[in-house]
């Protein structure tokens, strides 16, 4: 449940850097030009989004692992080699 929880809040979280980020854009577009305060705002947006992206492919990653570990132990257990495996002869 807390993995959850953290995976909405990096959601949220990606919204709201998302919509500051777009508002910045267009001020500096209706201004034609952004300030020094402005771009760096923006600096510290982008490496926050990256982290944020990075925080869920982390989470999906951990939980597709765990997933499919699960559904291996399920889907193998019964399964067994028609013909017997040749080994291969070591030099």
């Amino acid at each position: 449940m807390a993995a959850r929880k953290e995976t909405v809040s990096n959601a949220v979280r990606v919204e709201q850097l998302a919509a500051e980020r777009q508002s910045l854009f267009g001020a500096a577009g209706a201004n034609a030009g952004r300030t020094a305060a402005v771009q760096a705002r923006l600096d510290e947006i982008e490496r926050e989004l990256d982290e944020c992206f990075l925080a869920v492919r982390s989470e999906r990653a951990a939980r597709d692992a765990e997933r499919f570990t699960n559904e291996d132990l399920v889907l193998r257990r019964g399964i067994r080699p028609i013909r017997p495996i040749a080994k291969v002869a070591k030099n």
